[in-house]
């Protein structure tokens, strides 16, 4: 007599959407059937440990990774806006010194404007006349 030593097959219920079992439906479902190795259970089980241990360390690593990133738009956000902070600063410094400028410029055309004045003045006064009647003529 030999006894049927036939093993039913590990079926996993997947969602329809899924095209891959992950190790997570194959906890949250567990085993359906029986099986005749209990150290096949055992090896089983602990492959899905390690992978979920896996798993784990590497979402970890994914959100420190995501931490650094955030971190650095932040500082290139900081840097961006000091950036603008100086060049709106040097903006105003120039539109002062631009002002000035213009300042300056009238005054001189000012005094260029009384000077010629002065001299045409000066040009048609007794005291030129007599000036240069006495030393030029």
């Amino acid at each position: 007599m030999e006894k049927d030593r036939s093993v039913d097959t590990m079926k996993v219920k997947l969602d329809s959407k899924k095209q891959k079992t992950s190790i997570r439906d194959i906890k949250q479902e567990g085993f359906k059937g029986k099986s005749t190795c209990g150290r096949m259970d055992m090896a089983l089980q602990a492959t899905l440990e390690e992978l979920e241990k896996k798993n784990d360390e590497s979402d970890l690593l994914i959100a420190k990774r995501r931490l650094v990133v955030d971190l650095e738009k932040e500082k290139v956000g900081d840097a961006k806006f000091e950036l603008n902070c100086i060049a709106n600063k040097h903006a105003k410094d120039v539109e002062v010194i631009q002002e000035q400028v213009t300042k300056l410029i009238d005054k001189v055309a000012q005094l260029r404007s009384t000077n010629e004045k002065v001299i045409e003045e000066f040009k048609y006064s007794e005291e030129f006349k007599a000036f240069r009647s006495a030393y030029l003529d």
